[in-house]
């Protein structure tokens, strides 16, 4: 397999950890991107067998410049057929970017710490009936689907928790799958339990693991 693109739309603190947790854990290689930061150059010259799109403490309703850029040179990218996974902000950049509605949770509430996710429909390694633990911290989610999209995964938070492209390559998630030991601990409002840290980072890396598998 060729190489993984990380896009890091960190606007503050980059997630570096996350990253370098992810090479680490999967031996493959990774390049790594900051449009926050930097713009989109760098992405237009890589050519990767997969991307993976980060999360961001700015919103999809901000229409930054470098979201813009971004959303659109993605959306190409996938209707090219090339692999993407998008987590957080990018579950919610990608999906705006092929009209899905991203709105503001329910009573401004910010959801934070551990989830389980149920599984509806098989899909990417992802098994109908299974349940799957991971990190979450969001104030936006999406609203509804189009036609073209298939429900993967819901939980009594957040109802489209898991989402998928029905004939291009786009998977996302509204939780943070790829959270390493430290940006859970620094960004959980409570301290996670042993037992929460290590449900959180197991499904994390089972659903990375699946992505990687079965759409790269």
């Amino acid at each position: 397999m060729s190489h993984i693109a990380i896009i890091d739309c960190a606007i503050s603190e980059p997630s570096i950890r996350c990253a370098n947790r992810m090479k680490r854990l999967f031996n493959l290689s990774f390049t790594y991107h900051s449009p926050s930061w930097f713009g989109i150059e760098s992405l237009k010259v890589d050519k990767p067998a997969a991307w993976i799109i980060f999360g961001s403490y700015s919103n999809v309703e901000d229409r930054l410049p470098w979201q813009i850029d971004l959303q659109n040179f993605m959306q190409q990218q996938i209707l090219d057929g090339v692999p993407t996974l998008g987590i957080c902000f990018g579950h919610q950049l990608m999906a705006d970017a092929f009209g899905v509605e991203v709105i503001k949770n329910e009573n401004d509430v910010c959801f934070n710490g551990p989830r389980k996710i149920s599984i509806l429909e098989s899909f990417g390694g992802l098994k109908k009936g299974e349940e799957v633990c991971m990190m979450t911290q969001h104030s936006y989610q999406i609203k509804d689907l189009p036609k073209d999209f298939i429900h993967i995964g819901q939980s009594k938070e957040c109802k489209y928790d898991i989402i998928a492209h029905n004939s291009l390559p786009f998977i996302s998630y509204q939780g943070h799958p790829e959270a390493s030991d430290h940006f859970i601990r620094t960004n959980m409002k409570t301290p996670p339990t042993k037992e929460e840290l290590e449900n959180m980072l197991t499904g994390g890396d089972h659903v990375i693991s699946m992505f990687l598998q079965t759409m790269c």
